[in-house]
């Protein structure tokens, strides 16, 4: 009798544990499925967003100069191109993309990306094109480094201190 107790009192816990391991296993399956989303195949007919320039550097500058530069883009592929949005990493960087606007296979564009050179120091940021291109968004660098001004007070000064 003791070890039939015994075995009805553990029936539920071996019941729970084959629960929580089954539960487990399955969630940690689902969690690996979502690393892999299902790709599409590329579509051979499509159009096809290709960058010109790879990456947009600053180089070294000073505060306060330029802050624009060019993005040359074309359409490599086989159907017209609309490029959505383009989306600078923060808001010290924003692209000026032509939206809505159909770019023709074979087609070179252009669009101009403005970095706040009045923030010193260096930068790597990054823009991201999104279109109906069948390589899906396509992210550029920008990179580069501002320099004070020469005539300019150091960041941490307030001006001239009277004595």
């Amino acid at each position: 009798m003791i070890l039939k107790v015994s075995l009805v009192n553990t029936k539920p816990k071996f019941m729970r544990k084959i629960f929580l391991t089954l539960s487990f296993t399955l969630a940690l399956l689902v969690n690996c499925w979502a690393q892999f989303p299902n790709q599409a195949p590329i579509d051979s007919n499509g159009a096809v967003l290709t960058l010109i320039t790879k990456e947009v550097n600053y180089g070294t500058i000073k505060q306060n100069s330029d802050r624009f530069r060019t993005v040359q883009f074309t359409n490599s592929g086989k159907a017209n191109l609309i490029i959505d949005t383009c989306l600078g990493s923060c808001g010290c960087t924003t692209p000026k993309c032509p939206q809505n606007m159909v770019i023709k296979p074979g087609e070179i564009q252009e669009f101009k990306v403005e970095y706040k050179t009045e923030r010193l120091g260096k930068f790597n940021k990054t823009v991201t094109i999104r279109s109906n291109s069948t390589t899906g968004d396509v992210v550029i660098n920008v990179k580069g480094e501002v320099l004070p001004e020469e005539n300019a007070l150091p960041q941490n000064s307030s001006g001239p201190v009277a004595n």
